[in-house]
Order: C-alpha cells, then structure tokens, then sequence
C-alpha cells in the first residue's frame, strides 16, 4: 500500500514539473499553478485538522465531472494538433480540403458564409473570435484550460468535443444515478465511551 501511494504522487509530481517547465515562459500559467497549489494545502491542512467537512461523495462527483470536461478539451486540442500537422483534414490543409474564399483565398469561418450556407462545414473554421477575445489572455487561457475551448475553432474539434460530451455524460449520470440509488450505508457509532455498553 505505501508503495502505490508513494508512486502514484511522485507520478504526479514528475507530471506537475514537466508541465510547470513547459509553463517557464507563460507567467500568468505559472502563478496560476503555485496558487493551486497553495489552496490544495491549505484545504488539506484544513481537512487534517477537522476544521473542514466535506462530503466526499459530493466532492469525487462533482470532481469527476470537471474532469470529463478536461478530458474533452485535451482531445480538443490533439485534433488541433493533428489538424495543423495535416494528419487530419482542416483550415491548416489548404485547398481545396480546407474550404477557401474564391477570391481572397482564406479559409472559411462560421454558418452564413460566402459563396452559400455552411460552406466552411466541416473542414473550415466554425467560428473565430479572435477580434472580441485575445488568444493569449487570461480569460482565453482559462477558458482553454476547463474545457478546451479557444477563440478560434475547426468544426472538427467543435464536433469532437460534443460526441465526447453527448456519450460520456450520460454514463456518468447514470453512474451517478446508480450509486445515489443505493444508499448509504449504515453509520456505525465507534465512540470509545460507548464501545462494550448495552444500547
């Protein structure tokens, strides 16, 4: 038991400093991170010393949920990735896969677009905000990093990023579902002054 807990921390520390040094040149990803985990230790600090009472089923749902939503930004962004080094089709190939403005030659972005409806559907851009929001701002990398959502978007990782929500959210509810369903077990009262007495 001490084994897998040791390695599982030092697995996620060794995470934590490869990503921290991928971070370096970000200062805002940076403080970001020293002040989660400032508020983790205090929260644990806390709940050592009993000064915090949480429901811990409470607090692994609603955990696990923030998670499922991580995890499809993180396949949001490897279609980005593969995307941009054209092992997808994407705004990043070029005509004639990425659908492209006749006479400007930029890639097409959003529903009402020239020459007919849709036509950046589904290899062009399906929306681009960069004008209102500033990729390489703290609301932009924020956004980013809950859900994997970023100013400017293909159609396939706004496609990817509802399939992964639509199939995994309801086996989560329904998970979810089952286990309220059972109920909580019996609360067994240990309390050293009246352990051998007679209810």
């Amino acid at each position: 038991m001490f084994w897998l807990a040791f390695i599982t921390v030092a697995r996620e520390g060794l995470e934590l400093t490869l990503l921290m040094w991928g971070w370096v040149v970000q200062p805002a990803a940076v403080i970001g991170a020293f002040l989660g985990i400032g508020v983790a230790l205090v929260m644990g600090y806390a709940i050592y010393k009993g000064a915090l009472q949480m429901n811990m089923r409470t607090f692994m749902q609603v955990s696990s949920a923030l998670l499922i939503v991580v995890a499809a930004g993180i396949l949001v962004y490897a279609i980005h990735d593969l995307q941009e080094a054209q092992f997808l089709p994407g705004p990043f190939s070029g005509a004639p896969i990425a659908p492209t403005h006749p006479r400007t030659g930029e890639v097409l972005v959003g529903f009402a677009t020239y020459p007919f409806w849709m036509a950046s559907f589904p290899f062009g851009w399906a929306f681009d905000f960069e004008h209102a929001i500033d990729p390489t701002g703290p609301i932009a990398a924020l956004v980013n990093a809950l859900t994997g959502f970023e100013p400017k978007m293909s159609w396939l990782q706004v496609i990817g990023w509802a399939i992964y929500i639509a199939v995994i959210v309801p086996i989560f509810v329904n998970h979810v579902r089952r286990d309220r369903g059972v109920g909580r077990p019996e609360v067994v009262d240990t309390h050293p002054a009246l352990v051998g007495k007679e209810v």
